[in-house]
């Protein structure tokens, strides 16, 4: 009888080099390689479809298509799901109320979706049935527009957006949803929800606190961590890291020390940590102002591993990149596989493997292969 291992790596950790990734982030953005306290967003325009919404204009060709509020929702009570009626042709459109933009460099459309069909390639017709944000001048002659993508089959709730500058010249924007290719047909469907229209101004505010969290990094007989950071801090603004701590075959990470407020400390490190990770902290009391965070290093030993060039949370997949023995006849020796993510570390606590279907604990090894022993020959 044949028997199998499958591994799954669920969440993805940044690597600590340059161009890194962070394993999570919450109000934290990134731009030219630093990393600061998100923006602030202002809403514009907010539709939550708990009923139509009957300041919208509502295009549907012939009646063709079913556009209702359905009880089947992302948030709330209801959102607006269109369905097949008759024809082949489901050309649609809905046009929100014009919103004013002045003032404002950037808008940010956000909605939730999900759909049994593909909307890889929606198409207008003529000067109707566009999915974008459009911008107007007073006298409505339209000055630009940023697209919106729909993407492919996917029946689950996921969040779309579609993010761009604000023409110089544009007095108003206008969100225009539909198009007139591809058509719905009959049993399939297309469900939004929750949508916002948000914008940013020429003076930026920013979030009064965030965080992101980096990637494991082994630690090989090493008894102590220096952890050191470049970054500016404006009057009234902070930073604090904080370093956490694994045990070997462990699942939860444990603070080393108390959070750090200044570059260049030392921590030492419990016996049993296999590994570490920072966490580092933004806040601002000045709503104009955001530390700017350009580098972080931690020194383990001989060890020196750095992070800067920050470029977001991380999101590709590591691959499989050795394994074996998959069966062996005679004893029952370890099974051994390594994970490759480019330089990107996968956290131990987040790895699901499985042995013939079953749940088993492979352990991280020190050269950063994990290690199964079976208890029975396979």
């Amino acid at each position: 009888m044949s028997r199998m291992f499958a591994v799954c790596g669920l969440l993805l950790c940044g690597p600590l080099m340059a161009a890194s990734y962070f394993a999570a982030a919450r109000n934290v953005e990134c731009e030219g390689g630093q990393a600061t306290l998100a923006r602030t967003w202002r809403c514009l325009l907010e539709q939550g479809f708990e009923s139509m919404p009957q300041t919208w204009e509502v295009k549907n060709y012939e009646g063709n298509l079913k556009l209702e509020t359905v009880n089947q929702a992302h948030g709330g009570a209801a959102a607006l799901w269109l369905t097949h009626v008759k024809q082949v042709d489901t050309a649609w459109e809905l046009i929100a109320p014009p919103v004013s933009v002045e003032g404002l460099t950037t808008v940010r459309l956000r909605l939730w979706l999900r759909t049994n069909r593909s909307l890889t390639n929606t198409t207008p017709h003529k000067d109707s049935y566009f999915s974008c944000v459009e911008f107007r001048q007073a006298d409505g002659a339209v000055v630009g527009s940023i697209p919106i993508s729909w993407g492919g089959l996917n029946e689950t709730w996921h969040v779309i957006e579609a993010t761009g500058p604000v023409p110089a010249d544009a007095a108003v924007a206008v969100v225009r949803m539909g198009w007139d290719s591809p058509n719905i047909g009959p049993g399939e469907y297309v469900a939004i929800d929750d949508l916002q229209l948000l914008g940013q101004g020429r003076q930026p505010t920013f979030e009064s606190e965030g965080e992101w969290t980096s990637g494991p990094v082994a630690i090989h007989g090493a008894t102590a961590v220096t952890v050191d950071w470049q970054a500016n801090t404006p009057a009234q603004t902070s930073i604090r890291v904080r370093l956490e701590g694994q045990a070997r075959g462990g699942s939860t990470w444990q603070p080393i020390g108390t959070p750090l407020v200044k570059s260049g400390q030392k921590l030492p490190l419990p016996a049993d940590v296999a590994q570490v990770r920072y966490v580092v902290g933004l806040s601002t009391a000045a709503p104009a102002l955001s530390p700017t965070v350009r580098s972080v290093t931690l020194t383990a030993g001989k060890q020196i591993v750095r992070q800067d060039q920050f470029q977001g949370v991380d999101v590709a997949a590591p691959q499989l990149a050795d394994y074996g023995p998959t069966r062996v006849a005679t004893s029952p020796a370890a099974l051994r596989f390594r994970l490759d993510d480019a330089g990107v570390g996968v956290a131990a606590e987040s790895l699901r493997t499985w042995l013939d279907g079953a749940p088993v604990t492979f352990a991280l090894q020190g050269d950063g292969s994990y290690s199964y022993r079976p208890p029975q020959p396979l």
